[in-house]
């Protein structure tokens, strides 16, 4: 399921001329969101260790959709934020998203979404 998953959204992507991105880049854009957060902040906000974040981070700076600034009171700490490029990045990937969503409960039932959606939180939960 993951990966037709994934071969969806990169399909979306590239449709919308984010070719450049990935599922896990179009989820740090959207963590981002209008919060500025720290590095440690986003890592603990989508359950990734503090590397990957790092990698994602720099490639979505490279490509111009986030700046990250130093922490005025702590040089220590960097948060990130959407540029203007990246603004409109994360518009189109929520727009994908919701497509996304739209094409995966296609011919279910609104009680068999919310079905699923226990049973898959309740999967979640057995991995915590």
């Amino acid at each position: 399921i993951r990966e037709r998953i994934n071969s969806f959204l990169q399909r979306e992507y590239d449709s919308y001329g984010l070719a450049d991105i990935s599922p896990a880049h179009a989820g740090v854009l959207f963590a981002i969101g209008k919060d500025n957060p720290s590095m440690q902040d986003l890592a603990q906000k989508l359950e990734r260790d503090n590397s990957t974040i790092t990698a994602l981070v720099a490639k979505l700076q490279h490509i111009g959709y986030v700046k990250k600034v130093r922490n005025t009171e702590d040089g220590r700490i960097w948060h990130v934020s959407l540029t203007s490029k990246g603004q409109e990045a994360r518009k189109k990937t929520i727009s994908i998203s919701r497509r996304m969503l739209v094409q995966a409960y296609g011919g279910f039932s609104a009680d068999e979404v919310q079905i699923l959606s226990e049973l898959l939180d309740k999967l979640y939960k057995n991995f915590e």
